[in-house]
């Protein structure tokens, strides 16, 4: 695991922020669109990164023609021949990254305004956060047209963000898997690439949002930003897949890292307690996790929800 010194490492930054955006075989309308919704951001400084994991047809040409009608410059593009997932991916953007902060994003999934960016980042700022997770809007597609959706919202517990209880956020987060919505993270590109390096490391491919698990368990507590600021493209993510070869993939992407979690050393009490939670195998035993029952009735009797837009253009 990491610890606090590389709080002491430095950059030198060019951008307010890079936004790294990740595709494999994607549709090209919404590789566009997700575009479209960056190139509108006021008031900031930004590039962006598209990284493509070994896709069958990689729009190189395409995405140079984009960004030369667009008269935009300020981007890179990186094209793994090999799929290795989404870990690696991620990494790859990141480590060409320029900006202090950085934003992954997924083609289908885009910024809810003009502005979205500057306020989020100023967000952070004024708050010292390392990184932040905010509301978002979830939509999907009935043929041509698109309609936005009630769902659960994540994480459903926000309370203790809104009341500054840190250790009841790590809590939620890690042992309640109370988790933030990863389309809708923002957070500095050091801190990111740090973590994002010791996944790879450590043999953890898909689960890229576990970084975020990671930093909470060492006491890095992302702050909530009460604002919808990315449309995320529901039911078409590895995560919300019900084939059963991806969720097999996911799940031994979080049991190694609860093996990541077992071998920081000098554990606190509090960080043994959590790992003992989620070691947890037998149903009734989980049923006696500290919080599990209220997370339970949140999540299917009373349900924090996602809004719906009333002004922006479908």
């Amino acid at each position: 695991m990491l610890d606090h010194s590389i709080d002491k490492e430095k950059y030198t930054y060019v951008f307010d922020v890079s936004i790294i955006v990740i595709m494999y075989d994607p549709d090209p309308d919404k590789l566009y669109r997700t575009l479209d919704s960056i190139l509108i951001q006021r008031n900031i400084r930004y590039e962006i990164i598209i990284c493509d994991d070994g896709s069958r047809n990689r729009l190189e040409q395409e995405l140079l023609s984009f960004f030369s009608k667009k008269r935009f410059n300020l981007y890179s593009l990186v094209f793994n021949d090999t799929n290795h997932g989404t870990v690696s991916n991620y990494c790859s953007g990141l480590e060409k990254a320029r900006g202090r902060y950085s934003k992954v994003i997924s083609p289908g999934d885009y910024f809810t305004d003009e502005n979205i960016l500057s306020e989020w980042i100023r967000f952070m700022k004024n708050r010292r956060a390392e990184w932040s997770f905010s509301d978002t809007y979830y939509y999907s597609h009935e043929g041509r047209k698109q309609l936005f959706l009630k769902k659960r919202a994540h994480p459903q517990i926000i309370l203790p963000y809104l009341k500054g209880k840190k250790k009841k956020c790590i809590w939620n987060y890690v042992a309640l898997w109370d988790y933030a919505n990863g389309a809708a993270i923002l957070g500095t590109t050091k801190i990111q690439l740090a973590y994002c390096r010791l996944l790879r490391e450590k043999g953890v491919i898909y689960a890229e949002d576990l970084i975020y698990q990671l930093m909470m368990f060492d006491g890095r507590v992302g702050c909530y930003f009460p604002k919808p600021a990315v449309c995320y493209e529901y039911g078409t993510g590895i995560s919300s897949s019900c084939d059963p070869v991806w969720r097999k993939r996911l799940r031994d992407d979080r049991n190694t890292t609860v093996l990541i979690m077992q071998e920081k050393e000098d554990l606190t009490d509090f960080q043994k307690y959590i790992i003992k939670a989620l070691k947890r195998n037998k149903k009734i035993e989980k049923l006696f996790i500290r919080g599990k029952l209220y997370r339970w009735l949140k999540w299917h009797i009373f349900p924090r929800l996602t809004k719906i837009p009333k002004d922006m253009v479908k």
